[in-house]
């Protein structure tokens, strides 16, 4: 019964040392159009090869599709293959972990998913990908409730005039009012929202020819503070002859 026991013990830890793994992470998630986007691997073990799939999506940026948990959802507006690549590890030990690198193109504005399968029995892995010159900036007003968006290229930070702005103002966690604006000459839109009552707001930024930037939260943005403060800062350089 020992004898087994054990040999049982080592068989699950064998298991356990050979089990397949794969991670992953951006560089970023949100990228110009003339950008392309490294995907670091890491951690990977007993993969016998890897492939990259990006698809194009038929949404726009203020989609709320997790491709983790709604592939079902996914599907319904899963575009063709835009870019395919396939990595052979077939000569690494099955126990040996590794490393690697792959680098999404530079691709069109628009909505992507990055996938990530294996045959080694690893789930797929599966992420939203953005491609967009549409950045919009938040300024909270001096007014509670005001804010000011301005919308400018990311690539060339100038202002982008008649750009449309979705404001979503959310009265509680789930119940929200869609409120719709137009930048003018300088790019810039006021929202007057002093007497709403926020739990949150989504700010989702578009133009006729690219709606693929994602909403942004106000919260987490600049805030104005009219309270004027002072501090003392000393600055030591050691590297100065008259320290030592």
């Amino acid at each position: 019964v020992y004898k087994s026991q054990r040999m049982n013990y080592l068989r699950n830890e064998e298991k356990e040392l050979t089990r397949p793994e794969l991670n992953f992470s951006f560089d970023r998630v949100v990228v110009m159009p003339d950008e392309s986007c490294r995907l670091v691997l890491k951690e990977m073990r007993n993969l016998q090869s890897l492939t990259l799939n990006v698809y194009q999506l038929n949404v726009d940026g203020d989609t709320n599709i997790n491709p983790s948990r709604d592939y079902a959802e996914v599907k319904k507006v899963l575009g063709e293959v835009v870019h395919t690549q396939t990595r052979d590890y077939s000569d690494k030990k099955e126990w040996e972990f590794y490393n690697d690198q792959l680098t999404v193109p530079a691709l069109p504005v628009g909505v992507y998913m990055i996938e990530l399968t294996t045959p080694s029995g690893v789930s797929p892995l599966r992420r939203l990908y953005f491609v967009t010159d549409v950045y919009v900036i938040i300024e909270p007003q001096p007014v509670e409730g005001n804010e000011r968006y301005v919308v400018v290229s990311a690539r060339t930070g100038q202002p982008i005039a008649g750009a449309h702005l979705r404001i979503r103002n959310y009265r509680t966690y789930d119940e929200y009012k869609d409120y719709q604006g137009v930048t003018d000459e300088k790019g810039e839109y006021i929202f007057d929202g002093h007497d709403l009552i926020r739990y949150r707001r989504e700010v989702f930024a578009y133009t006729d020819a690219d709606r693929a930037c994602p909403d942004r939260s106000s919260h987490g943005s600049y805030y104005y503070h009219p309270a004027a403060h002072s501090e003392s800062r000393v600055n030591i350089y050691t590297d100065r002859s008259i320290y030592r």
